[in-house]
């Protein structure tokens, strides 16, 4: 059983996610703030982190998670308020497999949670590097 971690200071938020993954069969840990989630991201099977946190925020979180060998595999969608195409563009530039915006259906978090889970690190690598020459290529 693959084990999520939700990481949001809101505990509403995250709240509706663990259960959501829980009904889904998914064990969840839950962090309130992005260094704490930081603990546990060695024993998960994929990360969902909250942009705005405290300590450290989802996009650097996600760059630490990138930046370690241990981790640098590990699947992570960001769950946020923010809605501009500059939020996403940030959140995928850190490192970032999905981008999902509050408020968002349960269901759909757990379809995208399945899909990374079932998407070899290969590919995922793939992608971000595809989503990093895309943009490269709309600014210049």
């Amino acid at each position: 059983m693959p084990t999520i971690l939700v990481a949001d200071d809101d505990s509403d938020i995250a709240h509706l996610a663990r259960r959501a993954l829980v009904a889904a069969g998914h064990d969840v840990v839950v962090a309130a703030d992005g260094a704490t989630a930081l603990v546990h991201v060695g024993s998960v099977d994929l990360a969902v982190l909250d942009v705005s946190m405290p300590r450290l925020n989802g996009w650097e979180a996600t760059e630490v998670i990138r930046a370690t060998s241990e981790t640098r595999d590990l699947p992570v969608i960001v769950v946020s308020g923010l809605t501009s195409a500059d939020q996403i563009t940030t959140a995928l530039d850190a490192g970032a497999d999905g981008y999902l915006t509050k408020p968002f259906v349960p269901f759909e978090l757990v379809r995208r949670v399945e899909h990374l889970l079932d998407t070899s690190p290969v590919e995922r690598r793939t992608t971000r590097r595809a989503g990093v020459r895309r943009r490269d290529l709309r600014s210049a």
